[in-house]
């Protein structure tokens, strides 16, 4: 009796031990599709919180230097050189009319990449990586004046702002196609 009874327990031990390492080896493609969530690389942007799509970003830098560029729009910071790549970093913070905290050594520069285009997003500080639930993005926007809706995917219940990382490779103010 007392012998069958802990070998079942252990039966039950090592199958729950077989399911944890089959969820421990999935990769994190497989765990968003699973549960329909969004990798996202959080950060801070005159004191909200928001989030890219973790798949368009290639590395975050420090800010160091930049350089202006004359004639354009208040949006575009200016060009860095990454790696002997030179790239355009947009600020936007004068994208969404956010009040502007100047730059602090805590700038970090968000290098985003789909394939086609390349370019930096100046942010406040970044805070990490996490998989937020898809059915937790709210798509209508409380208190989120002058946004452009097109540039954002929704709020989370933490408020959260999800941007629609691929609507910004879109946007005709920060993607300039040469070809007339």
């Amino acid at each position: 009796g007392k012998n069958q009874e802990i070998k079942n327990m252990e039966k039950k031990r090592d199958i729950i031990f077989r399911e944890r390492a089959k969820i421990l080896s999935k990769t994190q493609e497989q765990i968003e599709q699973q549960h329909d969530t969004i990798s996202l690389l959080t950060f801070y942007l005159a004191d909200e919180m928001y989030g890219l799509e973790a798949e368009f970003v290639e590395r975050v830098i420090a800010l160091k230097r930049y350089a202006d560029i004359p004639c354009t729009p208040d949006y575009i910071l200016g060009m860095i050189n990454v790696l002997g790549e030179i790239l355009a970093v947009i600020d936007i913070k004068k994208l969404f009319k956010l009040p502007d905290k100047g730059i602090t050594n805590l700038n970090r520069v968000i290098i985003l990449h789909n394939g086609n285009y390349k370019f930096g997003i100046l942010c406040d500080e970044v805070i990490g990586r996490e998989g937020i639930p898809l059915q937790e993005i709210q798509k209508s926007l409380p208190n989120i004046a002058g946004m452009k809706s097109t540039l954002v995917r929704g709020v989370t219940r933490d408020r959260l702002i999800v941007i629609n990382t691929q609507e910004l490779f879109k946007d005709k103010r920060i993607i300039i196609d040469d070809d007339i």
